[in-house]
C-alpha cells in the first residue's frame, strides 16, 4: 500500500487541513502495528531544510494530536504507564510481536526519537509483550536512548517494575536496576534525588553492593546526605558493598569512607581477595585487620592459585611483619608445598600430550612458581619440605627445581 503523503504535500496549499492530518495519520497506521515507512517520511521531510514550513507544521500538529496518541495506543496495544500495564496484564502475550514504537527503539532509534518529540507515544509505556520502553532500551544497548527515555519518565515511574512478562516475579524497578550500571544510575538518581520519595528505601543489599562497583567518595555522601548509607548492615548481609570495593582498580578512598563510618572490614576478607587477586585492596586489609588466620588462608590461597597476578599478591601478603612468619615454620612449608603442588598437578592433569598453547602456558606458570618461590625465601630464609623437588623434577619444571635449590631445599 503506497503513501498518500508525498502526492498530497505537493500541493498542500490548496488541501483543508483535517485532511491533511487525516492522511498522516492513515500513512502511520496503514499497517496495523503502525508503518515504518511513513514515519522515516514523515522523519525526513522534518529533517530536510527544504520542506516547506507548512508540511512541517501538519505533520508536528498531527503527532502532537491527543487523538492520534491515543489510537496508537489502542491499535499498537501500549500501554502509557505502569499502572495501566498491571490493569492490563492478563492481555499481555510474551509471543507478541513489536509494535512499531518498541521496533523502533531497537532499529531506528531516530525514529523513535521523533515520536518522544511530540509525545506520541508516552515514555514510560509498556508494549504487549510486556517489557517497557526503558528496558527495550537498555536490552539493546542503546544506553543514550535510554537516557532520553527516562529524562522524560515522570520521576515515580522509575519506582515501578520495568517488566510485566512475569507479573508474579518481575518486581525489580527501573531504579533497582539503574544500579547495574554507573551511566544508568547517574541518570536515574538525577531525577529522584530532589524528590520527597527518592527510592532510596526500595534499595537492599544487593543494589548497595551493586553502586559500591563504582560509587565514588561524593557520591557515598551525597546518597549518605540523602539517607542511604551504602556500608550500613543488613539482616540479610551484615556487610554490604565490601567485596564490591575490594575487586575494583581503586578500592581505597571508598575503603577508608567505609572505615570513617564506623563500619568494619568482615571476616576473611583478605582471603577473599586473595582468592581474586585484588593487590590493591590487599595491601589495605593488611594495614586494618589484624585476623591472624585470614592471612594464613589467603597466603595458602595465593601460593596455590596458578594466575599470575597471584605471585604479586604473595609477595603482598608475605611483607606483613604482624604475621611473623619466621615464627611459624609450619605455615612456610604449607605455603611451599601449595606453591609446587599447585603448578605441578596443573602439568600432570595435561598428561603427555602439549600443544604450543599449552607450553606457553605452563611456562608461564612455573614462573610465576618460581617468583612465589624467590618472595617466601626472601621473607623465611630456608624451609625443608621432603619431596618438594622430587615432585617438580618428575613434573619437568628444571626451572621451579632451581628455584627450590636456591632455597637450599633439603628433599
Amino acid at each position: 500500500m503506497s503513501l498518500q503523503c508525498p502526492s498530497l504535500f505537493e500541493n498542500i496549499e490548496d488541501l483543508r487541513w483535517p485532511l491533511i492530518e487525516s492522511a498522516i495519520k492513515s500513512d502511520l497506521l496503514s499497517k496495523p502495528l503502525g508503518s515504518h515507512e511513513a514515519l522515516h517520511f514523515f522523519l525526513n521531510e522534518l529533517s530536510n531544510e527544504t520542506t516547506r514550513p507548512l508540511i512541517k507544521l501538519a505533520i508536528i500538529n498531527a503527532f502532537k494530536s491527543p487523538s492520534l496518541r491515543q489510537e496508537i495506543e489502542v491499535k499498537w496495544n501500549l500501554s502509557p504507564n505502569y499502572g495501566c500495564a498491571k490493569q492490563r496484564q492478563h492481555m499481555m502475550d510474551k509471543g507478541a510481536p513489536y509494535d512499531l514504537a518498541s521496533w523502533c527503539i531497537e532499529n531506528c532509534p531516530q525514529c523513535f526519537n521523533l515520536l518522544l518529540d511530540h509525545q506520541t507515544v508516552q515514555p514510560a509505556s509498556f508494549c504487549q509483550n510486556g517489557y517497557s520502553f526503558f528496558w527495550l532500551a537498555v536490552r539493546s544497548g542503546k544506553n543514550d536512548l535510554m537516557q532520553r527515555i527516562v529524562s522524560l519518565m515522570d520521576p515515580k515511574d522509575l519506582l515501578h517494575p520495568f517488566s510485566m512478562r512475569e507479573p508474579e516475579e518481575d518486581q525489580y524497578t527501573i531504579f533497582q536496576a539503574s544500579t547495574w550500571n554507573r551511566k544508568w544510575f547517574q541518570v536515574c538518581w538525577a531525577r529522584l534525588r530532589s524528590c520527597q520519595d527518592n527510592g532510596l528505601t526500595s534499595l537492599g543489599p544487593r543494589e548497595t553492593g551493586h553502586i559500591c562497583l563504582f560509587a565514588d567518595v561524593g557520591l557515598a555522601n551525597e546518597l549518605l546526605d540523602s539517607g542511604l548509607d551504602l556500608g550500613k548492615p543488613h539482616p540479610e548481609n551484615a556487610s554490604p558493598g565490601w567485596l564490591e570495593i575490594v575487586g575494583r582498580k581503586d578500592p581505597e578512598p571508598l575503603l577508608n569512607w567505609f572505615l570513617s563510618r564506623g563500619h568494619q572490614p568482615p571476616e576473611k576478607l583478605l582471603t577473599y581477595a586473595a582468592t581474586h587477586n585484588c593487590i590493591h585492596a590487599a595491601s589495605w586489609i593488611m594495614h586494618h585487620s589484624a585476623s591472624r588466620q585470614d592471612w594464613r588462608v589467603a597466603a595458602l590461597v595465593a601460593a596455590e592459585s596458578a594466575d599470575s597476578r597471584s605471585s604479586d599478591m604473595l609477595a603482598v601478603i608475605l611483607q606483613s611483619p604482624a604475621a611473623r612468619w619466621k615464627e611459624d615454620q609450619t605455615l612456610s612449608e604449607d605455603i611451599l608445598i601449595k606453591i609446587v603442588n599447585g603448578v605441578c598437578e596443573k602439568t600432570e592433569e595435561s598428561g603427555a600430550f602439549f600443544s604450543d598453547a599449552s607450553r606457553k602456558r605452563f611456562a608461564e606458570m612455573e614462573d610465576v612458581a618460581v617468583q612465589k618461590i624467590e618472595a617466601l625465601g626472601k621473607v623465611v630464609g630456608n624451609v625443608e619440605v621432603v619431596g618438594t623437588k622430587v615432585k617438580a623434577e618428575n613434573a619437568g619444571l628444571s626451572r621451579l627445581v632451581t628455584a627450590l635449590e636456591s632455597m637450599n631445599l633439603h628433599c
